[in-house]
């Protein structure tokens, strides 16, 4: 019998703070952009990488930017799902809506270049569905083995940079953006993350990991006061 669906709750970052935060607080300096951005989407990112990052923001949130963060580990071929609380005042408030996502692990290494990582690993943010679909989608892959699985588009928030190209590092941070209302998608967004072993060992059994969350809303809104932690669902 499969184990209950769980998810897992995303808490407020303390002090300590992370490379996972620190990739997502970067920002491009504006002139870097805007010169970059004429040659191609993805020039900008393959020269100045993340941009330069705020320490402020990678450890903690203000009125209209909130962050989230777990330290965690994940054996080889498994997932795992977390909860992003999404309220309606982030979703309906006019404005440039912003959720990034990063994802830092330290995986066994070797000196070829053309397989170099001993464990991959990636995620997905998800939308408009729930946990029971996630977990089944993910449970099958799991006996299954091969890629992780893909969700419709619909499901699937867009995101700059997009798998192809992030999930080739071990230092992943990418950032969807919403110009219009989000309330047809629900107030609870997921990340599901996977590990896939590649040619690490048996006795490699877990991968540790950070994931870190940000929400931030162009408009001027208490959205760090209105947003209430989800509570852990019960196996």
């Amino acid at each position: 019998m499969q184990p209950p669906a769980q998810t897992t709750t995303l808490t407020q970052p303390d002090s300590s703070g992370s490379w996972a935060m620190l990739a997502m607080s970067g920002e491009l300096p504006e002139g870097a952009q805007e010169t970059l951005d004429r040659f191609s989407e993805s020039q900008a990112l393959m020269i100045c990488g993340n941009g330069v990052p705020n320490v402020d923001h990678a450890v903690g949130s203000d009125e209209s930017r909130v962050v989230f963060y777990a330290n965690d580990q994940i054996a080889p071929d498994h997932f795992a799902v977390f909860e992003v609380p999404v309220p309606p005042l982030f979703q309906n408030t006019d404005g440039l809506r912003e959720i990034t996502v990063s994802l830092a692990f330290d995986p066994p290494v070797r000196h070829t270049r053309a397989d170099y990582l001993g464990l991959t690993m990636g995620w997905r943010l998800l939308r408009g569905t729930n946990k029971d679909a996630v977990f089944d989608k993910f449970r099958k892959w799991e006996q299954a083995e091969g890629d992780p699985p893909e969700f419709p588009d619909k499901f699937t928030c867009k995101t700059f940079p997009g798998p192809t190209l992030r999930e080739k590092g071990t230092l992943q941070c990418a950032r969807f953006v919403a110009r219009r209302s989000m309330a047809t998608y629900g107030d609870t967004y997921y990340v599901a993350v996977w590990c896939r072993r590649r040619w690490a060992p048996n006795s490699v059994e877990s991968q540790r990991f950070s994931l870190a969350v940000q929400l931030r809303h162009s408009a001027d809104i208490a959205l760090y006061q209105s947003l209430t932690l989800p509570v852990p669902l019960k196996a």
